[in-house]
């Protein structure tokens, strides 16, 4: 997963951290901002020498218009410590049926509103 000229890996063995993943998309109105909002606060809320143990990754879902660079500007909006990925169409799919993430993606003309967040779980592996 792209990660601006980053590649992220939330299964690296090596890493220890806890990830905490969440699905969304960047031109999302209203739950991926909320949600990220609260992830923040819970961030926000760890002492400093705790919040190293710790890996949060915002995945994008709609990675025909999030690409990598994108989707790490729009998590880092939130909090610097959020990593921010986009994949393939291929791989997001495979991620998303590995996490039990519901969306659909729907082309409307003249629409930034093209994909459609069915669940907004937020996972901690």
């Amino acid at each position: 997963m792209q990660s601006g000229n980053e590649t992220i890996d939330i299964f690296d063995t090596t890493d220890d951290r806890i990830r905490i993943l969440y699905f969304g998309y960047t031109h999302c109105p209203d739950v991926c901002p909320t949600s990220l909002a609260i992830m923040t606060a819970a961030l926000k809320s760890v002492p400093e020498d705790a919040l190293s143990e710790v890996r949060p990754v915002f995945i994008s879902l709609d990675p025909k218009r999030d690409t990598g660079e994108k989707v790490k500007e729009y998590a880092g909006y939130f909090h610097p410590s959020i990593e921010g990925g986009s994949t393939s169409e291929e791989n997001t799919a495979a991620l998303a049926k590995k996490y039990g993430v519901l969306y659909q993606i729907t082309e409307l003309e003249n629409s930034a509103w093209n994909t459609r967040l069915i669940t907004a779980p937020i996972f901690i592996s």
